[in-house]
C-alpha cells in the first residue's frame, strides 16, 4: 500500500473551478486528477528519478535556506 503525504495549496477559485472541471471530464477527483498530473510531470511513472544529497553536510554548506535553493532552481530553468 502506497503512502501519501496530504499537503494544501492555494489557488484562484477561477483556476479550481477549471481544475474541477478537467477533472470531471476524466471520471477522477480533483486530488487524483492533481495527483496525476504531478507524478506525469516529475516522471515518476516513466523512469527512476535521479536523487540528490540536500543534507546540509552532503553539501558542503553549514547554513542554507529553503529560498536559496528555490532561487538557484528557478535561475538555472530561466536561463535554460
Amino acid at each position: 500500500m502506497k503512502k501519501y503525504h496530504r499537503t494544501t495549496i492555494t489557488i484562484p477559485q477561477e483556476t479550481y473551478q477549471k481544475l474541477k472541471i478537467l477533472a470531471a471530464l476524466q471520471n477522477k477527483s480533483v486530488s487524483a486528477f492533481i495527483r496525476d498530473l504531478i507524478q506525469e510531470t516529475i516522471g515518476v511513472n516513466k523512469k527512476k528519478i535521479e536523487t540528490f544529497p540536500f543534507g546540509k553536510y552532503e553539501l558542503g554548506v553549514k547554513d542554507i535556506a529553503r529560498e536559496k535553493i528555490y532561487q538557484t532552481y528557478f535561475r538555472e530553468k530561466v536561463s535554460s
